[in-house]
C-alpha cells in the first residue's frame, strides 16, 4: 500500500476505529494497566507513539483523572484524521496535559534524547513502514531508566472467524486455499518484538514479554456489533468474498454468525490475545 493510500486508509479509519474494532485493542491495553500500572506520576512525560484515535491515550487520562495524578501526554501519529480523533479526549478528560502531534514514528528529531518516563505503542509497530528505525527513535527519546511498552497480536480473533465463515459457505479447505493476506504476520511469533527492540539498543536482559487476554462478550452490545460490521461490511470482508457469486456473498453475514456463535461456546465470547513487551532503558 502505497503512503498516499495509508494516509487515506487511517483518515477514513480514525473515525470508527474504536467501533469496528470493537474497543479491543484500547480494552487489552487497560487490562495490561491493571497488572502493571507502570509507576506514573505527575512527573511522568508519556508518549502515546502511533497513537491513532488516542485508544490508549483514553485509557492513561481515565485512570489518571481520579486519582488526581496529572502526567502529561504527549500522542502522536502520522496521520491527521487520527490526530483529531484525541480533541474529544483533550475536551473531555481537561485535567490531564494532553498534547496531539501529527508525527511519522521514524522520525522523533522534534523530540531531544532522553525526554520521555514512558513511551506506549499500542498495536501500530506491525504498520510501520521501518519498524527497526522507529523503535531505535523509541529508544533515543527515552530517559534512563524509562519504560517502553509494545502491544501486538499472539491472537487476532477475526482472522480465524473469517476463515471459518469462508469455509461454512465455499466448504472446507476454501480459506486455507485462499488465504487473506495478514499484515506483519511474523509479529504473531514469540520473540520477534523483543528481537526488534534490541535491534533497535535496548538490552535483552531488561525485557519482559507477558500475554493479556481479553474476550469480548456479546452482552456488550456496542462492541460485539461494531466488530460484526468489521467483518460483514469492511474493505477485510469484501476481500473475503472477492470473486464470490451473489448469492455466495449475501449469505456472508449469516456464516459469520454461525462462526461467531461457534467461538463463543469454546471461550464464552470472541477471544482475543496479545504479546506486550515492556522494555527498560
Amino acid at each position: 500500500m502505497s503512503e498516499e493510500r495509508k494516509q487515506q486508509y487511517f483518515g477514513e479509519l480514525a473515525p470508527r476505529y474504536s467501533h469496528l474494532t470493537g474497543d479491543t485493542t484500547q480494552d487489552l491495553f487497560a487490562k495490561f494497566l491493571e497488572s502493571h500500572p507502570l509507576d506514573i506520576s505527575s512527573s511522568s512525560i508519556i508518549h502515546d507513539n502511533a497513537a491513532g484515535p488516542g485508544t490508549a491515550t483514553e485509557i492513561l487520562v481515565q485512570r489518571a483523572a481520579p486519582s488526581g495524578v496529572s502526567p502529561r501526554i504527549v500522542a502522536t501519529d502520522y496521520s491527521a484524521g487520527m490526530i483529531a480523533r484525541l480533541e474529544e479526549i483533550k475536551t473531555a478528560w481537561p485535567e490531564v496535559t494532553v498534547e496531539a502531534k501529527v508525527i511519522d514514528s521514524s522520525d522523533l528529531s522534534c523530540f531531544e534524547k532522553d525526554y520521555f518516563t514512558h513511551s506506549i505503542n499500542n498495536f501500530s509497530l506491525f504498520t510501520f513502514t521501518h519498524p527497526v528505525q522507529s523503535l531505535k527513535e523509541t529508544y533515543r527519546t527515552l530517559k534512563p531508566s524509562g519504560t517502553a511498552v509494545v502491544l501486538v497480536w499472539k491472537l487476532f480473533a477475526v482472522q480465524g472467524l473469517l476463515a471459518t465463515a469462508q469455509d461454512i459457505v465455499k466448504g472446507p479447505g476454501y480459506a486455507k486455499a485462499n488465504a487473506i493476506p495478514v499484515n506483519g504476520a511474523q509479529y504473531y511469533q514469540e520473540g520477534f518484538v523483543s528481537k526488534q527492540l534490541v535491534e533497535a539498543g535496548f538490552e535483552k536482559k531488561k525485557l519482559e514479554t507477558i500475554v493479556v487476554e481479553h474476550v469480548l462478550k456479546e452482552d456488550d452490545r456496542t462492541k460485539w456489533d461494531g466488530l460484526f460490521e468489521f467483518m460483514t461490511k469492511s474493505s477485510i470482508a469484501a476481500s473475503s468474498i472477492k470473486g464470490w457469486s451473489p448469492d455466495e456473498a449475501a449469505s456472508w453475514p449469516d456464516a459469520i454468525k454461525q462462526a461467531i456463535a461457534t467461538e463463543t461456546q469454546k471461550h464464552g465470547g470472541v477471544k482475543f490475545e496479545a504479546w506486550v513487551t515492556v522494555a527498560k532503558k
